[in-house]
């Protein structure tokens, strides 16, 4: 991707309308949006944050940056649905200390070794 195409995509992203060969090759463009743009307002009301300082003071502070989604779904989905209840049980969508706790337990069963056996066991078994 040449510099210019780079810009382009760049001066115009939305993580809604990506072309072709920004999926080919993401690297260039957010380059440019760390460079011009590290901090972008989306069509939708969401933010587009690139760089890793940014990224770290936003995971750290979840009382301004909440994950939670307990309001934002009650109007959308009712308290009774079962999308309801996963968008506000997920571990992503849970803030600290809730998040924390889940994912200390479940971190066990993400190590690489844990995977590898797995992955053994799903290959014999097919």
């Amino acid at each position: 991707m040449t510099p210019e195409r780079a810009a382009k995509i760049g001066s115009d992203f939305d993580l809604r309308r990506l072309p072709p060969d920004f999926l080919a090759n993401p690297y260039p463009v957010y380059a440019w949006l760390r460079q011009h743009d590290p901090v972008r307002a989306m069509p939708d009301g969401t933010w587009f944050l690139t760089r890793h300082a940014d990224l770290v003071a936003v995971y750290r502070d979840a009382a301004t940056f909440s994950s939670d989604k307990h309001i934002e779904f009650a109007p959308k989905y009712g308290t009774e649905s079962p999308l309801y209840e996963h968008h506000t049980t997920s571990l992503v969508f849970n803030d600290p200390p809730l998040h924390t706790r889940v994912r200390q337990l479940i971190m066990g069963a993400l190590t690489r070794r844990a995977i590898a056996a797995i992955r053994s066991t799903r290959s014999a078994t097919c």
